[in-house]
């Protein structure tokens, strides 16, 4: 019915060029809402052209067009004219280009995923998703040196993701053979931002270099200052591989109830809407933001 009123009032001859604009625009919306994307989508290239005074408007209903068509290129053309006009869309400009290289990187075409990765970093230095798929991309390529460099800027981008980017990086210093390296960094990791990922990491690894009795050490010492289910789970872990009859039969009571809890836990929650789950999504399949999913700190947390 919306549709039938604003083509009615837009075949009106007697509407001043402000009114004939804002009706456009209106039945461009009507089509967006009606899911009639490609009627909306010429409307709004018209207006975007032609009309100053709703050019901004135009621009972000075209945004929402081809963000559902996930049209990356021209969602990029879109949000670098919004981001001219003063809008600040360098966090979603980013991502969209993370999206092309992820493209590309299934294609196997490194080369170019690696210019998508590179604009993403130039759009927005911060941008942990092109440092992590950059890191995923030198590692199918075999190049370890690179992609342990990828990984490591993470730290200083944005320190709470650094837990997702430790099986890479695990990989990646194996490849190397550096294991020593891999451990100062871990320590540098927790003075800066402290996970209990990463101390359950640090704590095999340090078992590794030198014992199992130094690498409960650390994880214990850790779980004073800091107490986590998901490190009481590791610990008991490692105390039920040395105990026997009744203590192991105690422990693994105990481990039930710790598994329990962090079966039913998220990991992730969206920041602005409150979404959560296990898996972390650039963009929250709840209120569509981009960057909004985070890892969950604290005790059911990192």
């Amino acid at each position: 019915r919306s549709i039938r009123i604003h083509q009615d009032l837009l075949a009106r001859s007697d509407l001043t060029k402000a009114q004939h604009a804002a009706v456009k625009l209106e039945l461009a919306r009507d089509y967006l809402n009606a899911g009639v994307l490609d009627r909306s989508e010429r409307l709004l290239k018209e207006i975007a052209e032609e009309d100053n005074l709703n050019q901004v408007r135009a621009l972000e209903y075209l945004l929402t067009i081809y963000e559902q068509e996930r049209e990356w290129a021209p969602c990029i053309e879109v949000a670098e004219k919004l981001i001219n006009k003063g809008k600040p869309l360098q966090v979603k400009m980013a991502h969209y280009h993370c999206e092309l290289a992820e493209q590309n990187l299934k294609m196997g075409d490194y080369v170019q995923s690696r210019r998508e990765l590179k604009k993403a970093l130039q759009v927005d230095k911060y941008c942990v998703r092109a440092s992590m798929v950059l890191a995923e991309l030198e590692t199918e390529a075999n190049n370890p040196k690179e992609a342990v460099k990828a990984l490591r800027r993470v730290l200083e981008q944005d320190p709470a993701f650094v837990p997702d980017t430790l099986p890479l990086l695990l990989v990646n210093y194996e490849k190397l053979g550096n294991m020593n390296d891999l451990s100062k960094y871990l320590f540098e990791c927790l003075e800066k931002s402290p996970a209990i990922s990463i101390v359950i990491e640090l704590s095999n690894l340090v078992a590794r270099l030198e014992g199992d009795q130094a690498g409960t050490y650390v994880l214990s010492e850790y779980l004073k200052k800091r107490p986590s289910v998901k490190g009481l789970d590791r610990l008991i872990s490692l105390q039920m591989e040395r105990a026997g009859g009744e203590e192991k039969e105690n422990l693994a009571i105990l481990q039930a109830f710790t598994q329990k809890l962090i079966k039913d836990k998220p990991i992730y929650r969206c920041t602005d809407c409150g979404f959560d789950g296990k898996t972390l999504h650039w963009k929250c399949p709840t209120c569509k933001t981009w960057g909004s999913v985070r890892p969950i700190q604290g005790v059911e947390g990192e």
